[in-house]
């Protein structure tokens, strides 16, 4: 048909509006006339116009504001996704009434101009793509409609408009835009209707075939279950080709009834299921069951299934094409719900989120009903109380559309990207599409909040110390949390309209990282992060947060990279990046275990009746597991398979509570019956597994101190810290918990001159604020640890250690200097930072030990003179001390800007020999030492010193040589070596030995 040849044969010119007889016939030509309602709509009545506008909107949710031809009326229904309009197509003189509707719940959308009308599924519906409905194709109503799914909208464009010739679509002689790009929010949808959803809520299947003369049969005839399935207008969304449960992914079947995808590395013991009549899959995430349910009665099987998805943070829940899923971030867990098909087959289903042990407890029963007043027909269970654990997610995914790139995906979308910002409508769907949608904060984080923001854009008001920070651009502001090490940003991102928050946050008290995009936050305890090298999480790969972050324990602070970057095309630069850290040190913070109880009050009796749980112990293992989760605990302790285990055959058996490895005499207690020890090997070492009646499972707790590295380690199952005992406060009682729920009270006195520690420890597990306590036990009291013997060589604590591979990993040149962030790094490497003097010590301090140095001496003996061999002054310096049996040296290593100090002392009259490379210090009875033999100390492997003492008895003199050696290899000789003495006779002194007491 052609308006034109139309008009051409009917002699009529084209006016507007056309003379009414023309319009008569016109309409009745095309047929469009009978479909023509009796009383044409009315634009300035309701339901299409208000006291003020010409657009009722009964929803009042939208977000988008509409702008209305001058022709065009439209009410938006109280639903929010049915609309009607009343258009005047003023060139044939009518006022013509259209009608859009999207049921979500229903899966349908219907299309109505007038008297005709339609209604489709949206199972196969185009989404994103333009399509019409059109009355007698004349009068058109063409459509475009995006289903927003993570933001629970439709987006919406619709045009009406007159357009009668057939062989060019866009030859329109009127047209109206109605919407333009409009979000219409989702409806909530009851899923548990059951069927209601046909209408049917008192549905009995016998009276149903009783009222249509249908014979009950098993099963029905064919006949019957097609009239069967449409009635309960269940008939669109069944599957084609039904599932099968003796194919894949139903096979091979396990004892349990299951099959368990082989991807499913952890699947845990799962509910038996019935020999007949269904067959479930586990899927390769572990936490996607798949069934095959057999509907004996219609002689057909139905797919069932559900799906937790972590790593996209979704729940689908559905049968056969009719499904439902949800945003795990509005989830709604620990509550039983039901989804329903139509009221034949319904799946129960309840979900516990235990976040710290990474697991989801999962029940779920599926019914096969055909009354909705008697019990069902069947009814399986599929999980009871079983926990699947959480499958891994890649954080880095490359974008969702292959070889992505903005300007293309705009221009299909007819989108100028040659602007400031986008359209708002053209961003939403960017999001969805790349999957950014669902993890969007709402409402976006705010730059206006960082109150406390300088010049350069950080707000560091809530960390105390001074750090230098980088500038920041204009368009981001960051924050310092209240412990430092970490950032939250906040960015405009002024070319999308969208404000985007990244954070890292590494907090080392609560031993916790949370690194994060939007919603998208990753938790970690400190065991679990990576350090030390690059990490990216990204979001649809447009928004990529890069970073890395060490720990330089020597010198308590954290090195800390970030990097931000906004990118919109497979190849090319990012349109926005920035750097929050480039290498900043940020110092830790001192922890403070003064601190009260997880909950102030809590009493575990109150908690479990308020939870409907019995107050009688042990409690079962869920509950236990709730209770640790609520308690703020549950991160930081082993898996129950991991436990401690009160007697352990490779310790020995227990007496008084004690195994022991320490072989030296050590007076212990005798322990609780809850409570079982072992002292290490070392002496100075205790590790307990404690067992709380309460929970019914078992706890670690351990106290070591190591006199050869000078450290005190000590930890509550995972939850564990080391500290130098060089700083440490000897002599003074304190404490280490996890939230005063599991704790250590522990004193150390250090006697040096017996060479033991003077130990003091208490443990408590307490579910009760203040009381009453699981479990309260002394350890040990006042009891001393012998030190063990330490050794003056240790060797490398990487016993493959290479600078070169180093340089290498860390992508730098070798050989090259280092800049300071990265010789904290090779500090922390090798193990050295430690140990190290601070401050410094410097060859050319002019008051220092080594100011008078010539040819690399100065000499401070006066006793005898001493042949001084020559070095390399500029480099190392040696001072020869007054005693003129000591000496120190100080070496320059250029490449690290770095000065190390080592030292020997040989103390005649008090017959001791005195050793130390920095801090590291060795001393030893001359009694039994082996005159004429090389003694080797070094510091972890790269320092070394070596030297050899004769005792001249026919002489009032000693002869040594030493030298000293940097060995950055493991594997190969040491590449510098420094010879220091060379057979040189250093004088002996004359004794007293008629000395009195130190003190009268």
């Amino acid at each position: 048909f052609s308006l034109n040849n139309f008009l051409l044969a009917e002699n009529q010119a084209k006016v507007d509006p056309l003379p009414s007889v023309t319009i008569t016939k016109l309409l009745q030509d095309t047929g469009i006339s009978e479909y023509l309602q009796v009383t044409a709509c009315d634009q300035s009545v309701l339901p299409f116009t208000t006291a003020t506008d010409r657009l009722n909107d009964q929803c009042g949710k939208l977000e988008d504001s509409i702008t209305l031809p001058a022709d065009v009326s439209l009410n938006i229904q109280s639903d929010c996704t049915s609309f009607t309009m009343c258009s005047d197509i003023g060139f044939i003189d009518k006022k013509i009434q259209s009608t859009l509707k999207l049921n979500p719940c229903s899966y349908e959308i219907t299309l109505g101009i007038e008297t005709m009308q339609t209604t489709m599924s949206l199972l196969q519906f185009h989404w994103g793509k333009p399509q019409s409905f059109a009355l007698q194709g004349g009068i058109r109503m063409d459509f475009v409609i995006h289903d927003l799914t993570s933001e629970g909208m439709y987006l919406v464009s619709v045009d009406m408009g007159l357009c009668m010739e057939t062989f060019d679509r866009d030859s329109c002689d009127v047209k109206h835009t109605v919407l333009d790009n409009v979000k219409l929010p989702k409806k909530s949808c009851n899923w548990s209707r059951r069927f209601a959803f046909s209408g049917n809520p008192s549905f009995d299947l016998s009276t149903w075939l009783t009222t249509n003369s249908y014979t009950n049969s098993n099963p029905l005839s064919d006949l019957v279950i097609i009239e069967l399935e449409r009635f309960l207008q269940l008939d669109e969304f069944i599957q084609p080709i039904h599932c099968v449960a003796s194919s894949a992914p139903y096979t091979p079947v396990n004892s349990e009834g299951w099959a368990i995808s082989s991807r499913c590395q952890n699947a845990p013991t799962l509910t038996t299921l019935p020999g007949s009549g269904i067959v479930c899959n586990l899927g390769d995430s572990c936490t996607k069951i798949d069934c095959c349910v057999d509907i004996a009665k219609l002689d057909t099987t139905f797919k069932v299934y559900a799906d937790l998805d972590v790593c996209s943070k979704e729940f689908t829940v559905g049968v056969e094409n009719f499904n439902r899923t949800v945003s795990l971030y509005s989830f709604q867990y620990a509550q039983e719900d039901t989804f329903s098909f139509g009221g034949l087959v319904n799946i129960k289903y309840k979900v516990v989120n235990y976040q710290s042990e990474r697991v989801f407890v999962v029940n779920m029963d599926i019914e096969v009903c055909y009354s909705a007043a008697g019990p069902c027909a069947v009814q399986h269970t599929v999980l009871s109380d079983v926990q699947l654990p959480k499958s891994s997610c890649n954080y880095s995914q490359p974008y969702a559309i292959p070889d992505f790139s903005l300007v293309s995906y705009m221009s299909e979308l007819d989108v100028n990207t040659n602007v400031n910002q986008l359209p708002s409508w053209a961003v939403d769907l960017l999001m969805e599409e790349l999957g950014i949608a669902g993890f969007q904060k709402d409402p976006q984080c705010e730059l206006s909040s960082y109150s406390g923001a300088l010049s350069n854009g950080w707000d560091s008001t809530a960390c105390g110390e001074l750090i230098t920070l980088p500038q920041l651009p204009a368009y981001t502001r960051c924050r310092l949390p209240s412990y430092c090490t970490g950032a939250q940003c906040c960015s405009n991102i002024g070319y999308l309209g969208r404000k985007l928050e990244a954070f890292v946050l590494v907090d080392p008290c609560s031993y916790s990282v949370s690194i994060g995009l939007e919603k998208r936050n990753i938790n970690v305890t400190l065991l679990e992060f990576t350090q030390g090298s690059w990490q990216t999480v990204t979001l649809g790969n447009l928004l990529r947060l890069q970073y890395k972050a060490e720990e330089l324990t020597a010198e308590k602070v954290y090195l800390l990279y970030m990097t931000i970057s906004i990118c919109f095309e497979t190849v090319g630069d990012c349109r926005y990046t920035y750097t929050v850290f480039d290498g900043v040190k940020i110092p830790k913070q001192p922890c403070d275990w003064t601190g009260g109880y997880a909950i102030p009050g809590f009493n575990l009796n109150s908690y479990l009746t308020e939870q409907g749980y019995s107050t009688s112990t042990p409690l079962n293992s869920l509950v236990s597991s709730q209770l640790l989760e609520y308690l703020g605990v549950a991160s930081l302790l082993k898996t129950t398979a991991d436990q401690c285990q009160m007697s352990d055959p490779l310790k020995g058996s227990s007496k008084n509570g004690w195994t022991k490895g320490c072989t030296s005499a050590v007076d212990l207690p005798t322990l609780g019956s809850n409570s079982v020890c072992h002292l290490y090997d070392t002496c100075t070492g205790i590790s307990c597994c404690l067992h709380s009646t309460t929970v019914g499972r078992n706890f670690n707790v351990f106290l070591k101190l190591d006199p050869c590295t000078q450290k005190l380690d000590i930890g509550i199952e995972k939850y564990q810290f080391d500290f130098s005992l060089y700083s440490f406060t000897f002599g003074t009682t304190q404490y280490f918990h996890i939230d005063r729920v599991i704790g250590i009270e522990y004193k150390i006195t250090d006697l040096v001159g017996e060479m033991v520690y003077l130990v003091d420890m208490k443990v408590k597990i307490c579910f009760n604020d203040p009381t009453p306590c699981d479990l309260q036990d002394t350890i040990v009291l006042n009891t001393k640890l012998p030190k063990m013997v330490c050794p003056w060589f240790s060797g490398y604590p990487n016993p493959n250690w290479s600078l070169k591979e180093w340089y290498l990993h860390n992508s730098f040149t070798p050989g090259s200097n280092l800049d300071s962030s990265a010789v904290s790094s090779l500090m922390e490497a090798t193990e050295i930072g430690e140990y190290l003097l601070s401050p410094m010590v410097l060859r050319d301090d002019p008051i220092g030990t080594y100011a008078a140095a010539y040819l690399g001496w100065s000499s401070d003996c006066a006793e005898a003179p001493v042949t001084l061999l020559p070095m390399d002054q500029s480099v190392i310096s040696c001072n020869l001390e007054s005693t003129c049996r000591g000496l120190s040296c100080a070496l320059d290593i250029p490449f690290i800007s770095k000065t190390f100090e080592f030292y020997m002392r040989l103390e005649q009259c008090d017959y001791m020999l005195k050793v130390g490379i920095e801090r590291q210090q060795y001393e030893r009875t001359l009694k039994g030492y082996q005159w004429g033999e090389w003694t080797h100390v070094d510091l972890n492997g790269v320092l070394k010193m070596s030297f050899v003492l004769h005792d001249l008895y026919a002489e009032p003199a000693f002869l040594i040589s030493m030298k000293l050696s940097l060995c950055w290899e493991a594997n190969q000789p040491c590449g510098t070596v420094y010879n220091i003495f060379d057979k040189v006779r250093l004088p002996k002194k004359v004794c007293n030995w008629d000395k009195k007491f130190l003190q009268n």
